[in-house]
């Protein structure tokens, strides 16, 4: 047990050679991990399938996550699927994320399916290919943010958006540094047949 989390595990582990250990957890409250990840802010229940395998000194973990009700700063889907595979979890952590996430909404924008490919290595995250559907709009981006430090910087490289059959691209790299409280917006400028959109300025968090 730790706090609302609760699991099982089978496998064999020494404490000066190789792991290998298969477990199921259970988390009841995800805001047991507040601020002892890269994801800040989040909240909400799931259920996870680990492997981890390799030296117990600097082990690999590969599995599965999912949920009926999961929020991550004001995102939130009651539909979550993740799967993950991460070497070198204590040097240096180096892997894949896919996410599969449907009926939700970002911000109070709903909307009805979101995947992402996302790599990793270190400190640094790579979206290497997003989208999100609605009825009302499609949205594809790629990018990365780096999560060393307290405020992590975000680039969104490639922005498509298509709203209510009009076409909006980003002329220069999106930049947004993500904050324990906020989100501020230090360049944004989208692009369409009708002129110019640039955004500046903070989000919170909170409702």
């Amino acid at each position: 047990w730790y706090k609302h989390t609760e699991g099982t595990f089978s496998g064999d582990l020494e404490y000066k050679g190789n792991l290998n250990l298969q477990a199921q957890v259970d988390f009841h409250d995800l805001t047991d991990f507040n601020n002892q990840i890269f994801i800040k802010q989040m909240a909400g229940r799931g259920k996870a399938n680990l492997k981890v395998t390799g030296k117990t000194q600097d082990f690999d973990v590969s599995g599965d996550f999912v949920s009926d009700s999961a929020w991550a700063y004001q995102f939130y889907s009651s539909n979550f699927k993740a799967n993950f595979s991460a070497a070198n979890y204590i040097s240096h952590q180096k892997g894949t994320l896919d996410l599969d996430i449907k009926s939700g909404f970002g911000w109070t924008v709903p909307y009805d399916s979101c995947k992402a490919w996302i790599s990793l290595d270190g400190f640094d995250i790579f979206f290497d290919s997003a989208w999100a559907l609605h009825n009302d709009y499609n949205l594809n981006f790629n990018g990365q943010v780096n999560t060393e430090k307290e405020i992590q910087p975000l680039e969104i490289k490639n922005f498509k958006l298509f709203y209510r059959g009009q076409n909006f691209e980003n002329k220069l790299p999106i930049l947004v540094d993500i904050r324990e409280e906020d989100l501020d917006f230090k360049q944004v400028l989208l692009s369409s047949n009708q002129g110019e959109i640039k955004v500046s300025g903070t989000v919170t968090y909170e409702e």
